[in-house]
């Protein structure tokens, strides 16, 4: 296959925005699965009920034992201490969305685009979840939606933010897909950083 240098850059642009949103979303899901665990003391009891009950369903799943062709459930033990390490992330944003768990996610991202817009941490994980499942399952179909994009940033913005990521290669020749993940990847890190605050 024979492509020009543009068509090069643009396929370089979106290889390095999807191995830096990658590796940050990976930083980011070991982050807030350790915050719940390490402040499991802090929710309430009712809400603690709940994990277990959950935490139960999520432990009997059945698994299948190849070797011996059947099926089977790992032993579930009761623990004082459970921190809840089994949960994913999705799980976690799930929970805390319906029953607010843990007060440390109750904040809102300011937009980078509109002073008067903000947006909820368990709506931005959800759409980076999002986009790391596409990223994971559909390369060769690659298109994001709605769900997928926490917002998309000028041009400009991209252009701006764009050198510290992307060295000299030009940003204005980015596809729209690539735009989006670089868009996410920047909202992640302001998330992060105010995460990170907040724990501190």
């Amino acid at each position: 296959m024979t492509i020009n240098n543009n068509e090069f850059i643009t396929l370089q642009l979106e290889s390095l925005a999807i191995r830096y949103f990658i590796i940050k979303y990976d930083a980011f899901e070991k982050t807030v699965k350790e915050i719940f665990s390490n402040n499991i003391s802090s929710i309430s009891p009712e809400n603690k009920n709940l994990l277990y009950f959950y935490l139960a369903g999520l432990k009997r799943s059945s698994y299948i034992d190849y070797e011996k062709i059947s099926l089977k459930t790992d032993d579930l033990k009761f623990s004082k201490t459970e921190a809840f390490s089994g949960f994913s992330l999705s799980n976690i944003i799930k929970i805390q969305e319906k029953n607010h768990l843990l007060d440390i996610f109750n904040f809102n991202i300011p937009s980078l685009t509109n002073k008067s817009t903000e947006y909820p941490f368990t709506e931005c994980c959800k759409k980076l979840l999002n986009m790391r499942n596409k990223l994971a399952h559909e390369m060769s179909r690659l298109t994001f939606k709605n769900n997928d994009i926490i917002e998309v940033l000028t041009s400009t913005y991209i252009k701006e933010l764009g050198t510290d990521w992307f060295s000299t290669l030009d940003t204005d020749l980015m596809n729209d897909e690539t735009k989006y993940i670089f868009s996410n990847l920047i909202m992640l890190e302001r998330i992060f950083e105010q995460l990170k605050n907040k724990v501190t």
